[in-house]
């Protein structure tokens, strides 16, 4: 990875809030997209493993096949981690396939487990610093009626 796309990611994911003193503070984040008075979660995942590795997944991206991919054999072992470390059971011989059942699994956990989401309303792709203390910017979605 290039130092300018890894200052990138981290600056993103720094907007984001994912980021506390210079140390990464979650362990899965899923990305989502708003939908009117609902969000609808995307097939991308952002995951920390113990050893403190970055696991950055996009399942939107129809760019590479996994027979074509040239980090397939990269991506499985990073799926058996995340699988291992999330004690998820693989079903599926797809690596593609098997990514979006362990996001559908985390979707159905955060959502039984976390009644209320704070989301920013301002984009967080502009390119431009965010001030993540500008509270009036924010918005409640309740998970339980999946609505403001």
């Amino acid at each position: 990875m290039s130092k300018s796309y890894f200052y990138l990611m981290l600056d993103r994911i720094r907007d984001m809030g994912l980021v506390i003193d210079n140390g990464i503070a979650f362990k899965a984040a899923l990305s989502f997209s708003p939908s009117g008075e609902k969000l609808e979660l995307e097939n991308k995942i952002l995951y920390v493993t113990d050893n403190r590795e970055l696991i950055v997944m996009d399942l939107e991206s129809d760019d590479f096949t996994c027979k074509s991919c040239p980090i397939r054999m990269t991506c499985v072992n990073y799926l058996k981690t995340v699988a291992k470390e999330l004690n998820f059971k693989l079903y599926k011989d797809n690596p593609r396939e098997a990514w979006k059942d362990i996001m559908s699994s985390l979707r159905k956990v955060l959502v039984e487990r976390t009644p209320y989401l704070k989301v920013s309303k301002l984009p967080l792709d502009s390119g431009r610093r965010k001030d993540r203390d500008d509270e009036a910017n924010d918005v409640i979605y309740s998970c339980i009626s999946c609505q403001k």
